[in-house]
């Protein structure tokens, strides 16, 4: 099964909707910025890649079903104004929060939004009636995607090949392949090293912002910055090369924001999928990256071009807004992890 999280944000700004009520400005609606997670388990239990890089023609794509959940959308603008937003899918069961009409799998909304553009990185109000305000927008459902890469890890004793090929048709970025021990402890050694960030050119620099209170979790890492399609990518490294969360953390932040996200936005992403907090319905172990197992486990996430996501989710936006900004991740886990100690 693949799982989408879909945070769209749309964010206005500062503004509560009481303060902007009296103001009679028309809504400028500036930018439109979206985030989505999309999960997986890795495909048929026999599809592993033992050995070099494909000859010939790559295998076909498995596709599998997408559980699509918590999608949000928030607004960045100025003024009070109607907003109507489409996601086009073909996906089933949807939920949305606030209701929203719809169709054949296409959800819409239509909306009032209130913001503020001098603080820019604080959510708009999108506002149903004077009692009932939301933050953002949500929707999940079920549909079927392609998982389009092929991956496992080998570990020989203390030795770890990290294999991965994208089988697709179209660059992937910033690949996060993790390898989480078993019965991971804050006594493993310390991050650094071949499967590390530490010292790799692009690392995002400063203080770790956020991350859950007393956590220790480490995890081999190893950072592809892009991989095309058809390539495959071999890199061995030792066990004992263990980042601490918070460091992959810090990265993952500096690629979102990268991306055209605000720190908020990036944060909320961060929060429920690096830290684990959980929503109203529970966060299930699973759908946290490089969570902690008992058994040795693997992961593998990256990131979505925007172009792909705008293939795989149309969105359409009224009244349109001067920028749109859309990050995807597609989170795999079930890595197989073929050991021989």
């Amino acid at each position: 099964m693949i799982g989408l999280v879909v945070m769209s944000v749309m964010a206005s700004t500062g503004c509560v909707y009481d303060e902007c009520k009296g103001r009679d400005v028309e809504l400028e609606l500036q930018a439109v910025h979206e985030w989505g997670v999309f999960l997986q388990v890795y495909g048929d239990g026999n599809r592993t890649i033992a050995g070099g890089p494909h000859s010939g023609t790559p295998p076909e794509p498995i596709v599998v079903e997408q559980e699509d959940s918590k999608p949000v959308i928030y607004f960045h603008g100025d003024g009070i104004g109607n907003v109507s937003v489409l996601v086009q899918t073909n996906a089933t069961g949807i939920i949305t929060i606030p209701q929203a009409g719809v169709s054949d799998g296409d959800i819409r909304w239509n909306v009032t939004v209130a913001g503020d553009i001098e603080d820019n990185d604080t959510n708009a109000i999108v506002r149903i009636s004077d009692e009932e305000r939301y933050e953002y927008l949500f929707y999940e459902g079920n549909e079927l995607h392609t998982q389009d890469v092929l991956a496992e890890v080998e570990r020989d004793g203390d030795t770890l090949t990290f294999n991965v090929t994208n089988i697709g048709e179209y660059p992937i970025q910033d690949v996060y392949f993790s390898y989480v021990p078993a019965e991971n402890t804050e006594d493993e050694n310390d991050s650094g090293g071949e499967g590390g960030r530490g010292g790799e050119e692009g690392e995002v620099e400063g203080e770790v912002e956020g991350g859950a209170e007393g956590d220790e979790r480490s995890v081999v890492i190893i950072h592809i910055p892009e991989l095309n399609p058809f390539e495959n990518q071999i890199i061995e490294t030792n066990v004992t090369n263990l980042t601490d969360t918070s460091e992959v953390r810090k990265s993952l932040k500096g690629d979102i924001v990268g991306r055209g996200l605000t720190k908020s936005e990036s944060e909320d992403l961060l929060e429920f999928w690096v830290d684990g907090i959980e929503d109203g319905a529970g966060l299930k172990a699973e759908r946290r990256f490089f969570q902690s197992e008992q058994n040795e486990s693997a992961g593998l996430l990256y990131f979505l071009l925007q172009s792909e996501y705008d293939r795989m989710l149309p969105l359409t936006v009224e009244p349109v807004p001067p920028m749109i900004a859309r990050v995807g991740i597609v989170f795999i886990s079930g890595v197989p992890v073929l050991a021989d100690y």
